[in-house]
């Protein structure tokens, strides 16, 4: 996905166009209590540089994936929304 995006500017593409339900794969919370949207180049950024993860299935129809960050100074964990991700990972050939 990482590649993907470098490659072909995905990230930027859905900032400037926005549409709903596509844009933000879910949040992340920062150190001092704010949280904010997590986009595409987020996302792939927080899995691989987070230090651990965990599932989030309080609501089995929303599943997460909770990234633990390893810089908790800058921001202590960003809940990936899966079936967002996944859809958004199945209309790419499309």
């Amino acid at each position: 996905m990482r590649l993907l995006d470098d490659a072909e500017k995905i990230s930027d593409y859905l900032k400037q166009n926005p549409k709903p339900n596509r844009g933000s794969f879910g949040k992340v919370f920062k150190s001092a209590g704010a949280e904010e949207p997590l986009y595409l180049r987020d996302v792939t950024n927080k899995i691989i540089h987070a230090k651990d993860w965990k599932w989030d299935l309080d609501v089995p129809e929303q599943p997460k994936l909770i990234c633990i960050s390893d810089e908790p100074k800058r921001w202590k964990v960003a809940a990936i929304e899966i079936q967002k991700l996944a859809a958004f990972c199945g209309n790419l050939g499309h």
